[in-house]
C-alpha cells in the first residue's frame, strides 16, 4: 500500500529515500529495525567493510590499495578511469561480462555513454535514463 509507505532520512548522505511497506514487512521478518541509509550507503558501506575484513584477513594496509580493488562478496567496485567517480559493478553485470568474455568497465555510466556518443557521432535517445540519479 502507497499509505504504508515511508519517506526516510539517510544519516550519511541526507539523500531522502523510500522505505517500502513489502520492504519492511522482510525486515521485520529477519528482526531487524528501519534502515537509517539510504540503498547506495549502504552497498558503499558493504564493500567498505569488506574491504576492511579482506585486509584484516590479508594483513594489507587499506591505504596502500588500489582503487579498484574494492570486490565485496557481491559486486565491485571501482573508479572511473576518465572523471574518478566510483562506481559500482553489479554481480549480474560482472557475469555478463565474463560470459561474453569481455573485460569489465574501467568507466562510469555517464562517462561510458558521453564517449559512446562521441566515437558513434550520435546524440542519445530523448528520455533514455544515462543512469545518473
Amino acid at each position: 500500500m502507497m499509505s504504508d509507505d515511508a519517506q526516510l532520512t539517510c544519516k550519511d548522505c541526507g539523500t531522502r529515500f523510500f522505505f517500502l511497506a513489502r520492504e519492511r514487512q522482510l525486515w521485520i521478518a529477519r528482526g531487524w529495525g528501519p534502515p537509517v541509509r539510504c540503498p547506495a550507503c549502504r552497498r558503499e558501506r558493504k564493500a567498505r567493510r569488506a574491504a576492511e575484513d579482506s585486509d584484516r584477513a590479508t594483513g594489507a594496509n587499506s591505504s596502500t590499495r588500489e582503487s579498484g580493488d574494492v570486490q565485496p562478496a557481491n559486486g565491485l567496485t571501482q573508479s572511473c578511469a576518465d572523471c574518478g567517480q566510483r562506481f559500482y559493478l553489479e554481480p549480474g553485470e560482472i557475469q555478463r561480462y565474463e560470459a561474453w568474455g569481455w573485460p569489465l568497465p574501467r568507466r562510469c555510466v555517464r562517462c561510458r555513454k558521453t564517449r559512446r556518443v562521441f566515437l558513434e557521432g550520435t546524440e542519445p535517445t530523448k528520455g533514455v535514463s544515462d543512469g545518473s540519479r
